[in-house]
């Protein structure tokens, strides 16, 4: 606690001893309190020197507060008798000035001869204690100063482990992110490949407008034509008379039938090799050399045949 002393002169040859002229006492706040708490024989009765340093590391203002609201209950008529009558020697020291220098100075309240404070009623000391009717004591609060602050110092120290703790899960949830995603790109990959078959598959079962014959109608009434040696049509002859499809009816509004492809052909061609086959008719076989021969033995009748007319009408 401090008073502040107006030091009108200073004595020649005695610095330790000053004499006060004036004495004004400030409004003290709470750590002054604290001081003159300190200083009082039921606060030091009760509470060990090392528990209240231990509070004060708190701060003064909570250490106030604490040592407050643990004793007044308990010690309120005490705390006002003692501190009371005991006011002068409850402050400790005073800010000094000088006048002849105009300095100022912190000294010890032992150093200032004749000493007597004035407006010592105005200690706030009413304010600062709980009411009577609470005497519940709460020295339990005081008692855990220590351990609270262990508890404080001991989640400091384990702050850089949870940090490193958090980071390895960010990481941990990034990495699960990027394979979730990957994972997904890997579906979408093999579902766009799938499409892809199935578009290549089905091109050429389709015609673009742009192979539409205008002409189709009369390409369809052309008579057929066979080969060279007798036979069906060949591959190429097929597919351009039979590109366009069967056209409908003129009585009809549906759509002609879908148009051969060279696929469709490809098929056609497989299902009538594989019923020749069965058949035994394919050329090299038994059967369709004895049809050969057959063949040109009635092909060699005929023209036997033809060249005896001729012959007769000749003559």
């Amino acid at each position: 606690m401090l008073a502040f002393v107006d030091r009108r002169t200073r004595e020649p040859g005695s610095s330790d001893e000053l004499k006060a002229a004036e004495v004004s006492l400030a409004a003290p706040a709470h750590g002054s309190f604290l001081t003159a708490l300190h200083l009082a024989p039921v606060v030091s009765g009760c509470f060990s020197d090392s528990a209240l340093v231990s509070a004060m590391k708190l701060g003064r203002t909570k250490c106030t507060a604490l040592v407050t609201k643990a004793l007044g209950p308990a010690f309120r008529d005490e705390l006002l008798k003692d501190m009371t009558a005991s006011r002068a020697e409850m402050i400790t020291h005073a800010y000094v000035r000088y006048v002849d220098d105009r300095t100022c100075a912190v000294v010890s309240t032992t150093d200032i001869k004749d000493f007597a404070p004035k407006d010592t009623e105005d200690f706030p000391v009413t304010p600062l204690l709980p009411p009577k009717g609470k005497r519940e004591t709460r020295k339990a609060e005081i008692l855990n100063i220590i351990k609270r602050k262990k508890s404080a110092l001991a989640n400091d120290a384990d702050e850089p482990v949870r940090k490193k703790l958090r980071a390895a899960e960010d990481t941990i949830a990034e990495l699960e992110r990027k394979l979730e995603k990957k994972e997904e790109i890997a579906e979408l990959a093999a579902l766009n490949k799938g499409l892809q078959r199935a578009v290549i598959a089905r091109a050429g079962c389709q015609n673009s407008a742009g192979s539409v014959d205008p002409n189709r109608k009369a390409a369809k009434r052309l008579p057929l034509r066979e080969g060279a040696s007798g036979g069906d049509l060949g591959a190429i002859n097929l597919l351009n008379r039979s590109l366009f499809g069967k056209p409908a009816l003129a009585s009809q509004v549906a759509p002609g039938k879908t148009h051969l492809t060279p696929k469709k052909v490809e098929v056609l061609r497989d299902c009538y090799m594989e019923r020749l086959k069965r058949k035994g008719t394919l050329p090299g076989s038994e059967l369709f050399d004895l049809a050969v021969k057959n063949v040109n033995g009635y092909i060699i009748q005929k023209l036997a045949d033809n060249e005896k007319m001729a012959k007769r009408y000749a003559e």
